[in-house]
């Protein structure tokens, strides 16, 4: 209802997405966005500030320091919370149905064209409707499942003190340094391509 009075007919922004694709779009995002949230802020909110500091100050930059100790982390979060905004919207229903205006082969989503046919007594198309998207759900759930159990072996280990995590470095027991000219972790202090902090 909110969305339908600052983005309908009547807006007082001048902006009207019903009846629309984007319209749907916007109510769902609007819907699940609270799961994603939900999922991702607890884990952000117990990162190791000190991880990143390490990384910065020995030499990685801070693309480097988002893609391979940020990102590894939150992946398993961000996975989850996509997962339950999937499961959140297939099914929706609500939102959709004040929004889209139920227009045939237009705005007209799965949740809605199974009510219509329930109502007109299809019950049989009704239930193979909702079966075609319960196996979808499985499908994309299942994926998203495997995902983050690969990241979960990816971090097996953590990251200890003077060690390196394996989801970033090649070794999660030797100790190592970062090398900001090859862009890697390199278990020989002294080599050629790396030196301890403070040398260079």
């Amino acid at each position: 209802l909110t969305l339908l009075s600052l983005y309908g007919p009547d807006s007082p922004f001048g902006i009207n997405v019903a009846d629309a694709r984007i319209g749907i779009v916007i109510a769902l995002a609007f819907v699940t966005l609270p799961f994603s949230v939900r999922s991702v802020q607890p884990v952000l909110a117990e990162l190791d500030r000190e991880t990143e500091d390490a990384a910065e100050s020995l030499g990685a930059s801070s693309s480097v320091v988002l893609r391979r100790v940020i990102l590894p982390g939150v992946a398993p979060a961000m996975l989850a919370g996509a997962g339950l905004a999937f499961a959140r919207a297939i099914g929706e229903f609500g939102s959709v149905v004040l929004i889209s205006g139920n227009l045939p082969f237009k705005t007209e989503v799965a949740s809605s064209w199974i009510y219509s046919l329930s109502q007109s007594d299809q019950l049989s198309a009704a239930a193979a409707v909702s079966t075609v998207l319960i196996l979808i759900a499985l499908v994309v759930l299942g994926a998203i499942g495997i995902v983050r159990r690969r990241f979960n072996v990816g971090e097996a280990g953590g990251s200890r003190a003077g060690a390196c995590p394996s989801a970033l470095w090649p070794s999660a027991t030797a100790p190592c340094w970062w090398s900001s000219r090859s862009d890697r972790c390199s278990t020989a202090p002294f080599s050629m391509d790396s030196s301890p902090p403070g040398t260079q």
